[in-house]
């Protein structure tokens, strides 16, 4: 009893021990939380050795908190185009510029900078020295941005010339900048501002001196001088059938006082289209004719370079003949001289060949301006320039017929036909087919034939009929419009036919049906016909490069006998004649795909890659019965034993 006792009192002592010291573990030792409260104005003393923290008032952090939070104000534009200057150098034909633009961006947002307009040859544009973000809108290229600052970008363009007389001229437009400098080979810098984004910069050949068009405020001298005017045409014939097309380009420079009208001689035969102007320059509506003069009214007194056009037509017969060119001159007193180019096009097949020609000569193609070598749509064959106003030109014109073209063909094909024993033969016709514009397929069938089936890549087809009254000469259709494109689809035609073999001697013609309105380039054609017939000749067909001649052995694929009737077997299970078909058409209930009968005792004959001739497909197959046989049988052996009777002699 003592002793359980003592091991009592020692477990208790060991766990009180135990105890003690996990409870006095840090892990364990649990402090209580004491919060102080720190008036403000201390707070500066005790965070002055923490030089990490800030401490302000609550309503002023709330305050900092909405300001920075608060959307930056926008500026009232995306961006500012600071400075642009453009330097161009006169090239032949064109002036060639390089600009360099000084753009700042104020607006954290995708901006559109117009820089340049669309009318212009942009070649190369560098923003930032990286390629640039381009965009055609409203005429002008467009840089578009959203990289907040300044920014510089630099174009290379081309700016064709307009040349009136010894004058040419520039004219393009760019956006408005605070300054605008130009400068055009060694002459002195043109400082632009505010001329609302138009430049039009003009000099004289020869020289150097640059003018710009805008905010000129020289007073103009009057001159009271009569008009003098010379005038440069451009003249652009083009010659269909039966049908001369004309096209003049008038370019007028006035010297002393200005003019109100110009007047043009017409020649005989010639219809006036339209009379316009880009300056737009003309009274429209005021133009006259009388006789073989059309007088042009202006809407005020203009002087200096003017531009008209004039269109017209006449019209001949389409056969080879002799046509007088037409010369549009302006015509009186004012006028001082007249010179220009011709250039003659035809758009149709007709061939033309100079006959006479007076105050006009013959020019290489290349000496032709450029602006009216591309007004040209089609191959340019002959060109002339004059230098008085008075010329005269004829052409023998050789109209050439047009060759008659394929618009469907047959790139193949692929025939099997079967003749039964008892002159039943059923023939199925693949045609894989390219058709750009026909509408239908037509054909005709051999003699004693009947459409079976008709389908279009395995979808069956209607077939239509134009019957004339005599059966071999009635033209099957099927509708094709469907498959008006370069892509090849198959026709599959199944029919059958009718022949009499009688028992002694059988000579007769199989045919391919014959395709009216395209032409086929190969023909495949297998061939299977009893054992007592045997291929002899055929037509239409010719030798290619892979062509080859077969005869394979009979086909055993019936197990019954070889005299079945296969043309009950093909009735009974492929075909069924719709009696209520409307007349010329030729229908029946027929299944999603036609199988061929089956053979017997049948020898093949293939025909593979022959070029198909101009003639029909013709096979002549000729036979002889058993009787025949037999009696060449009896003819050996009795010449034999004829033989033998000559040697016991």
């Amino acid at each position: 009893m003592k002793i359980n006792k003592i091991l009592v009192v020692s477990l208790v002592s060991i766990l009180f021990l135990f105890t003690n010291k996990v409870f006095s573990n840090n892990e364990f030792n649990f402090k209580q939380e004491i919060l102080k409260f720190v008036p403000y104005e201390k707070l500066d003393t005790l965070l002055s050795n923490n030089k990490k923290l800030v401490y302000m008032p609550y309503r002023e952090l709330k305050k900092l908190i909405l300001e920075k939070s608060a959307p930056a104000p926008q500026a009232p534009v995306d961006y500012v185009i600071k400075n642009l200057s453009l330097e161009g150098t006169i090239k032949d034909g064109y002036v060639a510029f390089t600009g360099d633009y000084q753009i700042d961006l104020v607006n954290k947002n995708w901006a559109k900078i117009p820089v340049l307009s669309t009318d212009t040859a942009l070649k190369q544009a560098v923003f930032d020295e990286k390629t640039a973000k381009l965009i055609n809108y409203n005429n002008f290229f467009n840089v578009i941005s959203d990289e907040v600052g300044e920014h510089s970008l630099k174009l290379k363009f081309d700016v064709g010339t307009q040349k009136s007389g010894n004058t040419n001229r520039v004219s393009f437009s760019i956006p408005n900048a605070s300054v605008t400098n130009i400068r055009v080979n060694e002459a002195p810098d043109l400082n632009i501002d505010n001329v609302n984004g138009k430049v039009a910069i003009k000099w004289k050949n020869g020289t150097t001196q640059i003018q710009p068009t805008v905010n000129k405020t020289k007073p103009e001298k009057i001159d009271n001088r009569p008009p003098k005017i010379v005038a440069s045409v451009n003249t652009l014939i083009s010659l269909d059938e039966g049908l001369l097309q004309g096209f003049s380009d008038y370019s007028f420079k006035i010297y002393h006082n200005g003019i109100e009208k110009l007047a043009f001689r017409i020649p005989e035969g010639i219809e006036v289209l339209d009379v316009s102007s880009p300056q737009n320059i003309i009274n429209k509506g005021s133009q006259k004719i009388a006789g073989n003069v059309l007088t042009v009214y202006l809407k005020s007194k203009v002087k200096d370079d003017i531009n008209l056009n004039i269109s017209y037509e006449k019209t001949f017969e389409n056969k080879k003949t002799e046509l007088h060119i037409p010369a549009i001159i302006p015509v009186g007193k004012e006028i001082n001289k007249v010179s220009g180019y011709l250039a003659l096009q035809t758009a149709g097949n007709s061939e033309i060949k100079p006959v006479k020609t007076e105050n006009i000569s013959r020019i290489d193609l290349g000496d032709l301006p450029r602006k009216l070598e591309s007004l040209a749509e089609y191959p340019i064959i002959a060109a002339y320039s004059f230098l008085k106003g008075e010329y005269s030109l004829s052409m023998e014109v050789i109209p050439h017929k047009d060759a008659p073209v394929q618009v469907a063909m047959i790139d193949q094909v692929r025939a099997d036909s079967r003749l039964s024993f008892n002159g039943v033969m059923t023939s199925k016709i693949d045609y894989s087919i390219r058709n750009m514009s026909e509408q239908f397929f037509r054909f005709n069938l051999p003699e004693n034939a009947e459409i079976l089936y008709s389908a279009i890549n395995r979808a069956p087809q209607q077939i239509e009929k134009q019957d004339s009254g005599d059966a071999r000469n009635t033209v099957y259709l099927v509708n094709i419009k469907k498959y008006q494109d370069s892509s090849p689809f198959n026709l599959t035609i199944i029919y059958r036919q009718k022949f009499k073999l009688n028992n002694l001697f059988i000579f007769r013609d199989l045919q391919l049906p014959q395709v009216i309105n395209m032409a086929a380039l190969t023909t495949s054609w297998a061939v299977y016909l009893p054992e007592n017939l045997h291929y002899w000749n055929f037509t239409g067909l010719s030798k290619g490069n892979n062509n080859y001649l077969r005869y394979l052995p009979r086909v055993n694929s019936l197990k019954d006998s070889s005299k079945r009737n296969i043309q009950t077997q093909i009735a009974s299970n492929y075909y069924a004649e719709d009696e209520a078909a409307s007349p010329g058409k030729v229908t029946g209930i027929l299944p999603p795909e036609f199988t061929m009968p089956p053979v017997k005792n049948l020898k093949r004959h293939d025909f593979s890659g022959y070029l198909t001739g101009t003639a029909p497909v013709d096979i002549l197959i000729v036979g002889i019965t058993k009787l025949i046989y037999l009696l060449v049988i009896l003819l050996i052996g009795y010449l034999v034993w004829k033989n033998q009777l000559y040697r016991f002699k």
